[in-house]
């Protein structure tokens, strides 16, 4: 998932220059074809066993990438950008119903686990691409590299043998909507709009607000997924030495808050300040996604589990693009004060939602399976 997450963006500079001007909406086509393959996987039944619909996106992704690296047209390299994208959006709302089921305490730990490893892999994969396209200058075959990823995943899937707990024969399970899972699904609206705003953008705010050389781009997404990376994996490590979720959220969610206002006092006047002030918040909010799904699953049933998942990732999908338009629809530039303060304040809404959607006890019979 971060091979796909990051290679296509990274590649698009030079598919331009191979392909031409219209593969610029392959990015779009992959954020659709995400949101399709969310709503696909709301549509099976839940007897299906949901180790197969990872596979199945997965595969989807390896081949949605291997069609780009050899496109001939922008309209093949768009296509294969939305294949990608379904398989992209299978493989992220089956994945969380996967950690749901073999997690030994918490959803939301197995999650923040498993977030830290899609964040170092989209980190990686722009500098394997960077390093790729300079042995091959103006050549797309370098996305084989994201797609064998990829297909190194499919002997470990064909080995997992977690199954949806449904019954024989299960009815389809609706979709209980409860105040608790409705926070929590507009928490994760917010945040994946101010994480889209931030990765969106990655490389536009440095190269903005330093005047550096637009070529070294790329550096850009890489460091932005690292500084996730770094964040996902200290929360993981925390979890780990007995904090909860909900304080690992709430102290990170205010640290991010606090770091974003900051940066918008000091971009004007000292710019490379309000880099470092970013860069914090990004820590800060990295582990974010991974606690806010794990807790709206720990508060679901397991048949209900993929329903609840593709839905809340539907939220957040649709945050993603509302979000960044907002920020354009104003005429605010990437690295603007008012961009700042729009996000320090999206942090306190996606705080104040994750507290009104833990605030209920989990279920006697989650307690009793978490211990």
């Amino acid at each position: 998932m971060g091979a796909t997450a990051s290679s296509v963006p990274a590649v698009l500079p030079t598919a331009q220059s191979q392909l031409g001007e219209g593969v610029l909406a392959a990015a779009p086509l992959l954020f659709l074809g995400l949101l399709a393959g969310v709503c696909v996987s709301a549509l099976l039944p839940p007897s299906v066993d949901v180790t197969r619909v990872v596979l199945t996106g997965t595969m989807l992704q390896t081949a949605g990438l291997a069609l780009g690296a050899f496109s001939w047209s922008p309209a093949v390299f768009i296509a294969a950008a939305g294949l990608a994208g379904v398989g992209f959006g299978l493989t992220e709302s089956a994945i969380g119903v996967v950690a749901k089921m073999t997690a030994e305490q918490s959803a939301a730990r197995t999650l923040t686990g498993l977030t830290t490893t899609v964040a170092l892999a989209a980190c990686l994969c722009p500098l394997a691409l960077g390093a790729a396209t300079l042995a091959a200058p103006g050549s797309i075959v370098a996305l084989l590299l994201p797609a064998a990823v990829n297909a190194l995943a499919v002997p470990a899937l064909l080995r997992l043998r977690a199954r949806v707990r449904a019954g024989a024969p299960a009815p389809r399970a609706r979709l209980s909507v409860t105040a608790p899972l409705v926070a929590l699904a507009a928490a994760i609206a917010v945040y994946v709009g101010i994480e889209s705003v931030i990765s969106g953008w990655s490389s536009a705010i440095p190269f903005e607000l330093l005047d550096i050389d637009p070529s070294s781009a790329v550096l850009g997404t890489s460091i932005f997924w690292a500084l996730m990376a770094i964040g996902r994996a200290c929360a993981a490590g925390m979890l780990r030495a007995g904090s909860t979720p909900r304080l690992t959220l709430t102290s990170g969610s205010t640290l991010a808050a606090a770091a974003l206002v900051m940066a918008a006092v000091t971009v004007d006047r000292a710019p490379a300040v309000a880099l470092v002030c970013l860069a914090i918040a990004v820590v800060a909010l990295a582990p974010t996604y991974g606690i806010v799904l794990g807790t709206a699953l720990d508060r679901t049933d397991d048949r209900g589990a993929p329903r609840v998942s593709a839905a809340i990732i539907a939220c957040g999908a649709g945050g993603g693009a509302l979000l960044p338009l907002g920020v354009l629809a104003v005429g605010q530039e990437p690295g603007s004060a008012l961009t700042f303060v729009t996000l320090a304040g999206a942090c306190v809404v996606v705080l104040t939602l994750v507290l009104v959607g833990s605030a209920t006890s989990i279920p006697r019979s989650r307690r009793q399976r978490h211990g």
